[in-house]
């Protein structure tokens, strides 16, 4: 038994899933909540961690695996040549020892409070480290950047920094 990876259609992953699960075929689909923001709206949305891809568990001896690219939602499965390429098993493990029974991982985020060091991770003043003023609504954080020989007040979304140790 091995694990392969499944390309599947644009944004057809859950699609695939359960053509696959239909089938008897054991399927892994890894999945985040994310925060969606649309139209003044914001909710919490499971959306697959590797957009594009799910994992299959085949005994590429005995299985017909060949009936997986015929499967509904599903493009092909990842092959070297003309049998299937596998993924490292501790690789999936380690990614199905953090999900939940729908296959929702939830990596816990690092408590930021106000007086904290953070580093900005993403954006314009990547690499920085500043200092939290406050936590604000819709997952925002104020900060003070000290650059130029000053300090100077920011906002960033909570995603875009980390603590500073």
């Amino acid at each position: 038994m091995a694990w392969c990876a499944v390309n599947t259609l644009p944004h057809q992953e859950r699609r695939a899933e359960l053509n696959l699960r239909r089938q008897d075929v054991s399927v892994f689909l890894p999945r985040l909540w994310r925060t969606r923001r649309h139209a003044r709206k914001v909710d919490q949305v499971l959306e697959p961690l590797f957009p594009g891809y799910l994992f299959v568990h085949l005994n590429v001896a005995v299985s017909p695996w060949r009936m997986i690219d015929n499967t509904y939602g599903v493009r092909a499965l990842v092959k070297l040549g003309d049998r299937p390429a596998y993924v490292p098993e501790d690789f999936i493990e380690g990614l199905r020892a953090d999900a939940d029974a729908d296959g929702a991982l939830r990596f816990p985020e690092p408590e930021i409070n106000p007086g904290d060091k953070v580093r900005l991770i993403r954006g314009a003043f990547r690499g920085c480290v500043a200092t939290v003023v406050r936590l604000t609504r819709h997952e925002r954080v104020e900060l003070l950047l000290s650059m130029l020989g000053g300090e100077v007040l920011a906002v960033a979304a909570r995603n875009q920094v980390a603590p500073a140790g």
